[in-house]
């Protein structure tokens, strides 16, 4: 009931006026009912005469008085809903006569649709673009009609309902309007449309009854531009009517696109220096025809926001660039304390203020990335070997014995120096339980290791340990290469049988397989890049496994131009693969003499020390989290719990100061561990586990939405595709949106004449039922009467009754 009042009161512009003209009609209703209160009679002798004559005419005198109390009534009632400005919002939509006969209340559906994207916090004479926006939904909303529901919808991505159903309610429309806060990833128009849709579709809205009102700067970083128009919203503009508004001007923009430390885990040994390397990208968009240099901030940072090391860098771009790498490494001298148990530093890089006072910079909230570096006192390697002896050679290092004394030559014990700690495992020891405590599996006698125990491997690299897998230094290989490949599911040919290459003792003409120098260096070996191709050059193969593998998946291969190799002969010495959060290397010779030169040469050392690192290093790297993900962090954060965000990394005083984001609740489902709801807001996040560790969790925003110049041509040809549509700007302000439509018609001078229609009738119905007439003295009406029917000035009324006098018959 009380919803059905409000709806009829939209229908005024003044709906108390019109409350006031319905309680007048009591006016009229009561004088009748006073009139008829009795009063004493006193007879007289005529009266018996006229007392019978109104007996006879009772009945009809009744219905006159209650028909003339009737046009008395509706004067005062339309004269008062005169008065009250009524409006009428087209008698075939929704709203009006067209409302009521269908059941549907009040009139057009509006869908308002604020871009919140990061492209909208660009600065702007009098604010930012986003401020821009709201005052034009707020305006919008006073352009309502009489009748008119709206909706309030948030384009960023993800698209979502910030008023839950279509209201008239204009005072909570504003209020959903104004608290709309900036986010930082990019718009989702496709998105919101089908919303839109399906809000139709729920709510039972037909076709020609919704506006959509689309306010957004329309910059080239927008989603939906790359992505192809689906089939359900063909020819959506034909029916609802679309209005955009018009995309914004460009502005130049420098942006820090991603802050990438060289290995997100780092290994430092006990107290002492040690130093973080990083790369910093920058973007920038406009002003590509000038040579143009910005000031670059780069800070590391411990977990409870102090600074271990920063520096400054200067960022330049050649005429026509558009991006820009800054290199840089950041020496940092940490304490045990800080390296004990996996602690955990925070990489900051920003742009500083006076950028943005020198005008090359007008989207501060793109300005900072920020990344976590994991740091570790020790990494745990499991060699699997049984120690026994395959090198019967005087004086002969087994294979365990060369690659412990290269991970750890004074004996990589507990209490050993050195940034490994180096321990045997038997081969048929092998499972998940013995492999829990360990971050690699050396695997030297893969012959050994039970079915169980490749499972337990492959479940250990699933879970983000490094398997390096080396062909044992015996004469019979057995089946080991097929299980590696079945249980792995590897794309490569592994052959069982060791492929002898010929020295220059049995053949002149042919020598020992060398290592091709061409090759580049692996992105996890990019430290030796320097002297990469030199370590290759000393190093030669004579026994090996046969290799096919994936060009991507190649590490180190043969010279075929040397020792008789062709292509055909699977010359792949080393690859890696991922599996999962780890990986899986092989190396396709045995680390012993008979085998290669490689144990005695300098490449041998730095090859362990940073495939580890490097592998490692990566092991369990998340894809960057940017603001609107709900990324799957990995078995790693299985005991989270929730993840709060940090402000000790956010002191910038050019930030915002709007109230933190909600913690973030980390559900967990077997291995996984997933988030409840996107990332509102970048920063770093940080959480308590259940074993007390604090992990800290780095969030950008999206650097893909910070292009701030519009995509026009793009956006006109995507929503041709649409059906209908129009610019806001050709209907010259946001309260001209709903004019095309049914629209609100004034009814006060139409009401004013229908008042005026009843006094008239008042007046006649009044005086017809006085019976006040005289047959001598027609009437207007008989006089017209009588011209008419050719009887003279009878009165049709009085011929009749010529005997009428006084009131009587």
């Amino acid at each position: 009931m009380i919803h059905t009042l409000a709806q009829a009161a939209g229908l005024f512009t003044v709906p108390a006026i019109a409350a006031v003209g319905a309680l007048a009609v009591s006016v009229p209703i009561v004088i009748h009912l006073m009139s008829r209160f009795r009063r004493r009679p006193e007879p007289w002798g005529a009266m018996r005469f006229l007392v019978e004559a109104y007996k006879k005419q009772r009945k009809r005198m009744q219905v006159e008085r209650l028909l003339l109390l009737l046009v008395r009534c509706l004067a005062v009632l339309v004269a008062g809903l005169a008065l009250a400005g009524p409006l009428l919002s087209g008698c075939g939509g929704a709203g009006g006569l067209g409302g009521w006969l269908t059941g549907q209340p009040g009139g057009r559906v509006v869908f308002i649709v604020v871009d919140d994207a990061l492209s909208t916090q660009t600065r702007e004479v009098g604010g930012t673009r986003l401020d821009r926006l709201k005052q034009e939904a707020l305006g919008v909303v006073e352009a309502l009609e009489a009748g008119d529901r709206a909706v309030v919808m948030r384009m960023g991505r993800p698209p979502v309902m910030v008023t839950d159903t279509p209201t008239t309610d204009r005072d909570a429309l504003i209020d959903a309007i104004r608290d709309i806060t900036p986010r930082y990833g990019r718009s989702d128009l496709l998105a919101a449309l089908v919303r839109v849709r399906d809000a139709m579709d729920e709510q039972g809205i037909r076709e020609g009854q919704a506006v959509v009102v689309l306010l957004s700067d329309f910059s080239r970083s927008a989603a939906y531009l790359e992505e192809t128009l689906s089939p359900e919203l063909a020819g959506f503009g034909d029916r609802v009517e679309i209005v955009t508004a018009t995309p914004a001007q460009g502005t130049d923009n420098v942006q820090i696109v991603s802050v990438t430390p060289r290995r997100q885990m780092v290994v430092a040994s006990g107290e002492g220096a040690t130093s973080i390397s990083a790369e910093v990208r920058l973007r920038r968009f406009g002003g590509e025809t000038l040579g143009r240099s910005v000031m670059l901030e780069v800070a590391l940072h411990d977990a409870q926001g102090g600074v271990v090391a920063e520096t400054t860098r200067t960022a330049r771009w050649l005429a026509g660039q558009r991006e820009t790498v800054v290199n840089l490494d950041l020496p940092a001298v940490l304490d045990a304390e800080a390296t004990r148990g996996g602690r955990e530093l925070v990489l900051v890089a920003q742009l500083q203020a006076a950028n943005e006072e020198a005008g090359v910079d007008a989207l501060p909230a793109d300005d900072r990335a920020v990344a976590v570096v994991r740091l570790r006192e020790r990494l745990q390697v499991a060699l699997i070997d049984d120690g026994s002896r395959v090198n019967e050679a005087p004086g002969a290092l087994q294979p365990w014995q060369w690659v412990r004394a290269a991970l750890s030559p004074m004996g990589g014990g507990a209490s050993g120096v050195g940034p490994f700690e180096v321990a045997l495992l038997t081969p048929t020891a092998v499972s998940e339980s013995s492999l829990l405590p360990v971050d690699a599996a050396v695997v030297l006698r893969p012959d050994q290791v039970t079915a169980g125990g490749w499972e337990s491997l492959h479940t250990f690299a699933q879970r983000g340990g490094l398997v390096w897998v080396f062909p044992p230094a015996v004469e019979e290989q057995g089946r080991w290469p097929q299980t590696l490949v079945r249980v792995f599911d590897l794309p490569w040919a592994v052959g069982d049988v060791l492929v002898e290459t010929p020295s220059e003792e049995d053949e002149a003409n042919l020598e020992p397989a060398a290592l091709d120098t061409s090759v580049r260096a692996p992105l996890v070996l990019q430290y030796l890049a320097a002297d990469w191709r030199e370590k290759l050059g000393w190093v030669n193969v004579s026994r090996r496994l046969p290799m096919a593998t994936p060009d991507e998946d190649r590490w180190i291969a043969l010279d075929v131009s040397r020792a008789g190799l062709v292509a055909s002969d699977h010359p792949v010495l080393m690859a890696s693969r991922p599996v999962g959060s780890g990986t899986l290397l092989l190396t396709g010779t045995a680390p012993d003499t008979r085998f290669t030169n490689l144990v005695v040469r300098p490449l041998f050392v730095p090859l362990m020390h940073d495939t580890l690192r490097g592998v490692l290093g990566d092991a369990g790297r998340l894809t960057p989290i940017v603001a609107g993900d709900r990324p799957d962090l990995g078995r790693g954060w299985r005991n989270a719990g929730e993840l709060v965000w940090s402000p000790v990394f956010h002191s910038d005083e050019r930030e915002d100061d709007a109230a933190p984001p909600s913690p973030v609740m980390v559900q967990t489902d077997g291995d996984r561990a997933t988030v409840g709801h996107a990332f509102v807001r970048p920063g770093v996040y940080t959480s308590s586990a259940s074993a007390g560790k604090t992990q800290l969790l780095g969030v950008n925003v999206d650097a893909s939405a910070g292009d701030t110049y519009p995509a026009k041509p793009q956006l006109e040809q995507w929503l041709d595709k649409l059906g209908g549509w129009s610019y806001l700007e050709d209907r010259r302000s946001a309260g001209n949106v709903l004019g095309t439509g049914a629209g609100p018609r004034d009814l006060t001078w139409p009401l004013l004449w229908v008042v005026l229609g009843f006094l008239l009738l008042e007046t006649g119905l009044a005086r017809k039922f006085s019976h006040a007439t005289d047959a001598d003295r027609p009437t207007v009406v008989g006089r017209a009467w009588g011209a008419l029917s050719g009887r003279g000035t009878a009165d049709p009324v009085t011929a009749s009754r010529p005997e009428k006098h006084g009131g009587a018959a």
